[in-house]
């Protein structure tokens, strides 16, 4: 994140993350590396933006089909077809949730930011383009079901008005 140079910012982050995957499916998730991913597979993408004094972040959650499918079954008890628009719901919702958490942690340590509403895309591959005067940091972690993906852009109020 920009002013990652700040590794509380990074730790709330982390902390969000870990406490609801460990909610939804039972288990931490284990972070495998840091790297830019250009996904191949049908996968199921979450964003909410947070906006603050200080900066601004977006987070994107990417959930590739083989490990969302078994991961609503964990959560919800019951099987959400990938095409099915639920599926939007249930990944919404989960960036919702660890964006919430986020936020607080944030909060608690003197970063104040709000939530923008969550947008959700279905899609067969994706590759995050980058755009200048933004840091983009995509970490990729594995549960029991498989890898997912989270992409943190960030840039300080001043970097954006350029």
């Amino acid at each position: 994140m920009q002013d990652n140079n700040n590794p509380k910012i990074l730790d709330c982050f982390h902390n969000a993350l870990k406490k609801n995957f460990l909610s939804f499916c039972g288990t931490e998730p284990v972070f495998t590396k840091i790297t830019e991913q250009n996904e191949t597979s049908d996968i199921v993408v979450g964003t909410i933006s947070l906006l603050g004094e200080e900066a601004t972040w977006s987070l994107m959650l990417g959930l590739p089909r083989e490990t969302v499918t078994p991961l609503v079954l964990k959560f919800a008890g019951f099987e959400i077809d990938f095409e099915s628009p639920d599926m939007g719901d249930f990944v919404g919702e989960m960036a919702n949730i660890i964006a919430g958490d986020l936020v607080a942690n944030l909060c608690n340590i003197g970063i104040d930011t709000n939530m923008s509403l969550p947008t959700v895309a279905r899609c067969k591959g994706i590759q995050i383009l980058k755009v200048s005067n933004f840091v983009y940091e995509q970490f990729i972690y594995t549960i029991p079901f498989g890898k997912f993906w989270v992409c943190i852009i960030s840039g300080s109020k001043n970097t954006q008005k350029k």
